[in-house]
């Protein structure tokens, strides 16, 4: 019985210690024992905002863990940021230019310290040393879209206040609009107005446009078509008249010849007419200006009717028996009064020229 005894106590004795050992191999194995018990070195990174980091979450590099963060984080002297403080597993050695971020764990979103190394191309072969000081990068991952949204909230909020800002100038100038231009007496001249433009084209309707109008400017259209088939026609005509021309044109060359000498002759001549088509000139230029007898005799039918009643004068009583017999001027629409009419002179017969005494004197004239 002793032996037995000793010998159970001994097994239970060998599984207890056998079981103590693989608990701590479990213990240093999932624990972060191991890790402590690493050479490290430390490195701090700067944040403008590190919410959500804790003192041991890990440092990640391209998915694996190469150390932790040592401390809390610590706001820095201008109180705009932190400093965070890492320790990085001696074994890994981290790229110059990487990107420090903070990044997201699981579902729970734990946060965690993110490496992002450069690329390939614009690696340098140098790397982080010991005690650097680094400016972070921001959040990445859900981190990075929250800063993004609560970006995007700022900015909107700052457009929403200047399209407040806008709107409410926008209902100004609308009151302002209403008030003014809107309203009641500048309504009553734009009704009169538009009452003046619809008289105006029903004047225009009712007199330029009316269907004898139309019939007068269809009948001119017709009339050019006419005289345009006329004188088709004519050229047609003149084209034989023209080829037994020729002939008789050639004929005439002597002829042509023998006129340039009289031509000169003319020279002279042509000097003389350009000087009276000059003076022809000017009398037309007083004549349009209405400068002048002519042109007064042509436009004032009183003053034309009086030199027609001085010449009558002249014919039926000559230069030495002269007197105004002549009708005098009425102007249109005024009606002759009868004294006037019945002034006539006794002598003359209107409607028998024949009667009328001849002859510019008195003494020349014919019974």
């Amino acid at each position: 019985m002793g032996e037995e005894s000793r010998k159970t106590e001994l097994l239970v004795g060998l599984f207890l210690l056998i079981g103590i050992a693989l608990l701590a191999i479990l213990v240093l194995q999932f624990s972060g024992v191991q890790e402590a018990l690493k050479e490290k070195y430390a490195l701090t990174v700067k944040f403008p905002s590190a919410a959500g980091l804790v003192q041991g979450a890990p440092v990640k590099l391209g998915g694996a863990t190469i150390g932790e963060i040592s401390r809390r984080p610590q706001l820095n002297e201008t109180f705009n940021g932190v400093n965070i403080e890492l320790e990085i597993f001696s074994e890994y050695q981290i790229p110059t230019g990487s990107e420090f971020l903070v990044g997201t764990s699981g579902l729970m979103g734990d946060k965690l310290m993110e490496i992002r190394p450069p690329k390939p191309e614009d690696m340098t072969g140098t790397y982080v040393s010991q005690g650097s000081v680094l400016e972070g990068g921001g959040a990445s991952g859900f981190g990075a879209i929250e800063d993004a949204a609560v970006s995007l909230t700022a900015k909107t909020q700052v457009v929403l206040a200047d399209v407040e800002v806008a709107l409410e100038r926008l209902t100004s100038a609308i009151s302002s609009l209403d008030s003014g231009f809107l309203g009641e007496k500048n309504a009553m001249h734009f009704a009169q107005t538009l009452s003046g433009l619809d008289a105006a084209i029903s004047k225009i309707d009712e007199n330029l446009l009316a269907d004898e109008n139309l019939e007068n400017v269809k009948g001119m259209v017709a009339g050019f078509r006419e005289t345009a088939d006329n004188l088709k026609t004519a050229t047609e005509s003149v084209g034989p008249a023209l080829a037994k021309i020729g002939p008789t044109i050639e004929k005439l060359e002597p002829s042509i010849a023998k006129l340039e000498g009289t031509l000169d002759e003319f020279s002279e001549a042509a000097e003389e007419i350009k000087g009276t088509a000059l003076a022809a000139t000017a009398v037309i230029g007083e004549f349009e200006r209405g400068d002048g007898l002519l042109p007064a005799l042509v436009s004032d039918p009183q003053l034309k009717s009086q030199f027609s009643g001085l010449v009558s004068n002249f014919k039926r009583h000559g230069v030495l028996g002269y007197r105004d017999s002549a009708p005098k001027y009425v102007p249109p629409g005024d009606s002759v009064p009868a004294a006037e009419t019945s002034s006539r002179p006794s002598g003359t017969n209107r409607a028998n020229p024949d009667s009328r005494r001849k002859g510019w004197f008195p003494f020349f004239r014919k019974n």
